[in-house]
């Protein structure tokens, strides 16, 4: 018995970048945008969340642009986008521009995804609540205030 043996290459490409989106995007208006641009999340933390606040990746979304693989997933105050090719820091900058530029374009519908997510205005702390606990709060300072520990216009000494 005889074995043929080759090399094998990997077909895996070598490279790829991921960013992490803090102040350009915003995860509610990327979302809302690639809603309605592709329609329902379709990636596979997907299947993994809950239907709750408590996920670590809220919504993710696998693209394709030409042959390059794409993956933009949302969390609570970032969106992170994972590209299969390796990008410059302008061609990084392209894409966040490109995609705000878009939203002109996609603006009736990503305002009509916005309008159907639930509002969570039932997590706002009533006036009668945050007035009932003033008193509470601010009772350590004025304790502090009577005993000349703090005052209002007193500084921190400069330790410079």
């Amino acid at each position: 018995m005889e074995w043929i043996t080759r090399e094998r290459k990997s077909k895996r490409k070598k490279g790829g970048a991921i960013l992490a989106v803090r102040s350009r995007l915003r995860p509610v208006d990327i979302y809302c945008y690639l809603k309605a641009r592709f329609g329902e999340p379709n990636a596979f933390q997907n299947f993994l969340r809950k239907d709750d606040s408590d996920n670590w990746i809220h919504w993710d979304y696998n693209l394709k642009a030409g042959q390059t693989d794409v993956y933009i997933c949302g969390m609570s105050r970032e969106v992170h986008i994972m590209v299969g090719d390796a990008l410059t820091h302008k061609q990084w900058r392209d894409l966040i521009v490109g995609i705000r530029n878009d939203y002109a374009r996609i603006g009736p519908q990503k305002s009509a995804v916005l309008q159907s997510l639930e509002n969570s205005s039932s997590f706002r702390i009533s006036s009668s609540v945050s007035q009932a606990c003033a008193p509470i709060c601010t009772q350590p300072f004025l304790m502090l205030r009577q005993r000349r520990l703090f005052r209002k216009d007193r500084r921190l000494p400069n330790r410079g």
